[in-house]
Order: C-alpha cells, then sequence, then structure tokens
C-alpha cells in the first residue's frame, strides 16, 4: 500500500515537474511571437495611417503559441472621416514557430486565411480618399521614373547593374513575404450617382505570396452591375456574370497572365451565356484573346500603354451575336433580330494619330427583321479620311445590288459604281439599272 502511494506521489511529482518546464520554455516563445506580432503590428499600422490615411481597428488578436494568431473583427476607415473602407470578419495566421528566432521573423509566416471579408467605395463619400490614393500612385509613377533615370545613369557611367533586387517596394515599403492568402467569401462594392457594381468570392487562393516572384491566383464568384444611364422598363439596367480565373501575377504585372471563363447569371437583364478569355501583359501590352468557346468566333484585342494603339480583330462562322447574351427581357426590335447571323472576319487598328480597318463581313439578317432573308456583305479597307469599299452588296430573293468605289469621310462623298440587278416590287415589278456615282 505503501509502495502504491509512493508510486503516485512520485507519479504526481514528475508530472507537476513537466508541467512548470514546460510553462517555463513555452513563456519565453510566446513573449518573442508577441513581440513579433506587435512590431509587426506597429509597423503596418503606422505605414497605412502614414502614407493613404487610413486606420484600422480590431476586436480581439488570440495568439495559439505553436499554431498561429487569430483576428476578430478587424476594420480598416478612413482616418479623416471614419468611413468605413475594409472589413474582415475572422483572420487566422499561421506560422512556423521556429522562424520567429531568426534574424527575419517574416520567414516564420506560412498562411493567412481571411473569411468574410468586405470591401466598400462610396465615390461620394469617399471622394477625400480618392484623392489620396491618385496622389499615392502619382508618387509611385514619378519614384519609378527617378528609378529610370538613375538605372541609365548606371548604365552609362559603366557601372555593372545586372545585378538587381528582386524585392518589389510598395508605399517606398519592402514588401516580400512568402507565405499563401487564402480569402473565402469575399464582396467588393463600387457605388457612385451612376453606377453600382459588386464582386463576390466564394473563394479566393494567392499562393506564394511572394511579390517579387509573382502571385499564383485561383479564385472564382460572380459580378453583378447596375447603372442608371442605361434603364429598362424605367429601372436600371443591371447585367450579371458569374466567373473564374487562375493564372500568376507578377511584379509591375511584366509576364502575367489570366485564364478567365465567364458564364451566365440568373437575375439580371443581361448576362452572358459562357466566354473564355485569356489575358497576357507583356513589354508594356495587354493582349486578350478567346479561348475554347463552344460559339462560332474569336476575337483579339492589344492595348499598347507604351504607343497608346488598340488593335483588334475577329472571326465569325454564321454566328448569332444574341447567342453570347442572355436578355431576361428581350425587346420587340431584339426578337426581331435574333437569328442574324455574322459569316467573315474583320480588323482594326487605333491611335490618337492613327485608324486603320479591314472588313471582309458577310450579316445574314433574320427573316423576322425585314420579312425575308437578306445578306449583307461589306468587304472594305480605309483610314479616318478614306474608305476603300471593294463591295457592298446586299442579296436577297427581292434584291440583289451592289456597289464599289469609295467614300471620303470628311466630305461625306461617295464614288463608284452601283449594280442594281434587280429589285422587285409589292405590285410584282422588277426594277433593274446601273449608276455610276461621281462627286465632281
Amino acid at each position: 500500500m505503501k509502495n502504491k502511494l509512493f508510486g503516485v506521489g512520485l507519479g504526481s511529482t514528475i508530472f507537476i515537474f513537466l508541467l512548470i518546464a514546460t510553462l517555463a520554455l513555452v513563456r519565453p516563445v510566446y513573449l518573442r511571437i508577441e513581440e513579433s506580432l506587435s512590431s509587426l503590428e506597429k509597423n503596418l499600422t503606422e505605414m497605412l495611417e502614414e502614407k493613404t490615411g487610413l486606420s484600422f481597428s480590431y476586436q480581439s488578436l488570440s495568439p495559439s503559441v505553436f499554431i498561429g494568431v487569430n483576428i476578430k473583427n478587424l476594420t480598416v476607415c478612413d482616418a479623416g472621416t471614419k468611413n468605413k473602407v475594409l472589413s474582415i470578419k475572422r483572420a487566422r495566421l499561421t506560422y512556423n514557430v521556429s522562424g520567429f528566432f531568426s534574424k527575419n521573423p517574416l520567414v516564420a509566416l506560412d498562411e493567412l486565411v481571411l473569411n468574410g471579408v468586405s470591401i466598400e467605395y462610396d465615390a461620394m463619400k469617399d471622394s477625400a480618399f480618392n484623392s489620396k490614393i491618385k496622389e499615392i500612385l502619382e508618387k509611385q509613377k514619378e519614384r519609378k521614373k527617378e528609378l529610370a533615370e538613375a538605372e541609365a545613369n548606371s548604365s552609362s557611367e559603366g557601372v555593372d547593374s545586372t545585378e538587381k533586387d528582386s524585392k518589389i517596394s510598395f508605399l517606398d515599403k519592402e514588401l516580400n513575404i512568402p507565405l499563401d492568402v487564402v480569402v473565402k467569401n469575399l464582396s467588393v462594392h463600387y457605388s457612385d450617382k451612376m453606377n453600382d457594381a459588386l464582386v463576390t468570392l466564394k473563394s479566393l487562393k494567392l499562393a506564394n505570396f511572394n511579390l517579387s516572384k509573382g502571385v499564383e491566383i485561383d479564385t472564382d464568384g460572380k459580378f453583378f452591375y447596375k447603372t442608371g444611364l442605361v434603364k429598362t422598363g424605367g429601372k436600371w439596367t443591371s447585367f450579371a456574370s458569374s466567373f473564374s480565373a487562375s493564372g500568376t501575377l507578377y511584379p509591375n504585372l511584366d509576364g502575367s497572365s489570366l485564364f478567365m471563363s465567364l458564364s451566365g447569371n440568373s437575375g439580371a437583364d443581361y448576362s452572358l451565356s459562357r466566354l473564355d478569355t485569356l489575358v497576357n501583359y507583356a513589354d508594356d501590352k495587354l493582349e486578350l484573346r478567346t479561348m475554347r468557346t463552344v460559339l462560332p468566333f474569336s476575337l483579339f484585342a492589344s492595348y499598347d500603354f507604351a504607343g497608346e494603339t488598340l488593335a483588334v480583330s475577329g472571326d465569325f462562322d454564321k454566328f448569332n451575336p444574341l447567342k453570347l447574351v442572355a436578355i431576361k427581357k428581350k425587346p420587340e426590335i431584339l426578337r426581331k433580330i435574333d437569328g442574324t447571323t455574322l459569316t467573315g472576319s474583320l480588323s482594326g487598328v487605333i491611335s490618337k494619330d492613327e485608324l486603320s480597318y479591314d472588313s471582309d463581313l458577310t450579316v445574314a439578317l433574320s427573316p423576322k427583321l425585314i420579312g425575308e432573308a437578306v445578306d449583307l456583305n461589306l468587304n472594305c479597307n480605309g483610314d479616318k479620311n478614306l474608305v476603300n469599299l471593294k463591295s457592298v452588296s446586299a442579296k436577297g430573293n427581292f434584291i440583289d445590288a451592289e456597289f464599289s468605289g469609295n467614300f471620303n469621310i470628311k466630305k461625306l462623298q461617295p464614288s463608284g459604281l452601283l449594280t442594281l440587278n434587280h429589285f422587285t416590287l409589292k405590285n410584282g415589278g422588277i426594277i433593274s439599272t446601273e449608276m455610276f456615282v461621281d462627286p465632281y
């Protein structure tokens, strides 16, 4: 009996000793984590308010020694007006505890999960904040220009600049945080006097959130837009679409690519049926092209920011444009147009000083539109001064007409040959003629 009591007492003593030893070991770890988090919080708070005029607060912060940190009800407001800009219901930051004892505690960060994120921007109420952001962007632009000039001077002086700092800065603060960021239930709301836009994301994953090496994006959600500029039935017109996107974004966007899939969404006046697109950005040029579309058409567009030039092209094969858009209540005119198809190709280039275009497109009008099927063909090219009309024709059971020549845009003067092979009147009579148009 005495041996048994001795064993229980010894075991209890050993347990208490281990518990005290564990607490003794854990406390320095806890204090180190708390110190690192407090320092990070202070730096972010000061940088945010100083550079953007924003302040943030939270309801509770609960660090777990070996797992991570939980934050509830984090709010970001305009420091001047106190208008709420961002709110997060729950945030969880996980980390590797050993990393906090390294020279750079940020390497300890593993994953940041944000749940219930809401971003609100009212252009009428938040005009001061908008001005502050514009000022920040202008400063960033000037900073980039200064760095480019400094690099050019270094190269001209023979300084070796092949080895560059791979890190990227934001608001003059270096950011290089290699962790995954997962956002759940995100909503972004924008409104002004005549527009209201809402984007909701079920999930958004930013893998390896290291801004110097690119961020992998994988997300899906919905987009809803209302405008008072166009009204349907006396009410604001609405447009909605579901979407998913995946790709990689790099610093300054150079080399970035994004695959986007858009699909219909019920409840709006207009929505897309299905459209897959690939977006690329490189060498100051943004490119967009349709991919794997089930409809018989393809589109390509590119914008050169350096030259401020937009180029577009499209190919169609009996493509009905109204199949791309789902319309809740079609007006009478659209019900008549439905069934009209496009076949052929078109392209164009637009800039401040240039306008050029080329078209060989046939529009097969729906019989519902004018009572009979008619094919309209436009084969032309030109610039902002002159349209070279190789052939403009209309062919159907009651008409066969063609015009070839040109059209002076500035003078609004056509010239060329009009051939009317036949035009059938309602009384059965047929008209045919040939006319030469000369403005001089």
